[in-house]
């Protein structure tokens, strides 16, 4: 195992030539974007290109998957938009603003021509949207600022015009995914801190996965204790999701939804707040936030960690990795921070696998 390797200050010739082995899984360095993002949210990639959402200023940057030339502020939400999730499907993005609390939609084409979806007449607090099979789905938090036990959770579904709505069964519903005929919803929980601002994990975050064909049908419901569950990420055999609240990621069975076991990226009950990445069935990336570190963990049914990358440059100050992709066909993963306004790419050789 390598753990704890640190890419000091260079210039870009020698950074080139920069890389690490974690027992045949080699990351070369090639890449940082200077986005001059600011609480930069989401990664999305659709054809050519990926999608980066930069809350803080309130728009969409772009970037070609082939020369990795970036065109800033690709699509301007205007302002107080803050957008915060997005999703491409049939040619058209659709975004969500959380200060707006509104969803909007444009073409691929026309990213400028922006088109009200959905609005605050529909929604109390927006987090994040899917698409699938000519359907766009929104998940409405509906997290009460004013008293957070108040929070519930809606799902919203627009097909061929038409709306319809169904509730969650666990409060806060952040995060949804499209895994062949089902709808996995993450209801993370409601996360609280004490009088020294110390997180409070929620007692529960549950998985709840729908029938596509058919929402109403009760879900399958699928909990862990004490954590915040978040973005997710599969293989052919198991679900892995991400905390917002500790430095682990959970493993669910693929088929039976059924949660399996921890596994710890930091130290046991450290806080932190992960983002995993499947590369393939069997290795797994999962980014820390608040270590500013990346890992590589097994995926296999006894899942352990290979190695973990400190993502320290002296150039930038890379706080806050948020966000992953890879480019399958190219073999570059993109890391993205929400605090240093900047993408790190790394070119990935499974040399030993």
């Amino acid at each position: 195992m390598c753990s704890g390797f640190i890419l000091s200050a260079c210039t870009e010739d020698l950074c080139q030539v920069r890389k690490i082995n974690f027992n045949g899984i080699e990351l070369k360095w090639i890449k940082t974007i200077d986005t001059g993002g600011y609480y930069q949210n989401q990664i999305v990639m659709h054809g050519d290109s990926a999608y980066i959402v930069d809350s803080g200023n309130n728009v969409v940057h772009k970037i070609d998957l082939h020369s990795l030339s970036l065109t800033k502020a690709f699509i301007d939400l205007g302002q107080n938009a803050n957008p915060y999730a997005l999703t491409v499907s049939e040619g058209r993005f659709y975004i969500v603003n959380s200060i707006l609390t509104n969803v909007v939609s444009a073409s691929l084409e026309s990213p400028s021509s922006l088109e009200i979806v959905l609005d605050s007449g529909d929604l109390i607090s927006p987090a994040f949207v899917t698409a699938t099979k000519g359907s766009v789905i929104v998940v409405d938090s509906e997290f009460d600022y004013l008293n957070a036990d108040n929070t519930k959770g809606t799902l919203i579904v627009i097909a061929d015009g038409v709306k319809q709505t169904v509730k969650t069964v666990n409060p806060n519903p952040q995060f949804a995914y499209v895994i062949e005929d089902s709808l996995v919803v993450v209801c993370s929980g409601v996360t609280k801190f004490d009088v020294d601002y110390a997180v409070i994990p929620p007692e529960k975050s549950c998985l709840e996965v729908y029938n596509l064909v058919d929402l109403t049908q009760a879900p399958v419901i699928s909990c862990v204790e004490n954590t915040s569950l978040s973005h997710l990420t599969f293989t052919s055999e198991a679900i892995f999701a991400g905390s917002g609240t500790s430095a682990s990621i959970h493993r669910f069975s693929r088929e039976s939804y059924a949660f399996e076991h921890t596994i710890e990226i930091g130290e046991a009950n450290e806080v932190g707040m992960t983002y995993p990445l499947a590369f393939d069935d069997s290795i797994l990336a999962v980014s820390n936030f608040n270590h500013d570190s990346l890992s590589v963990v097994s995926a296999s049914s006894s899942p352990s960690m290979i190695g973990t990358l400190k993502l320290s440059l002296t150039d930038y100050n890379r706080l806050g990795p948020i966000g992953l992709a890879f480019d399958r066909d190219r073999g570059n993963l993109f890391v993205v921070y929400s605090l240093a306004g900047i993408v790190d790419v790394f070119q990935v050789d499974f040399v030993g696998h």
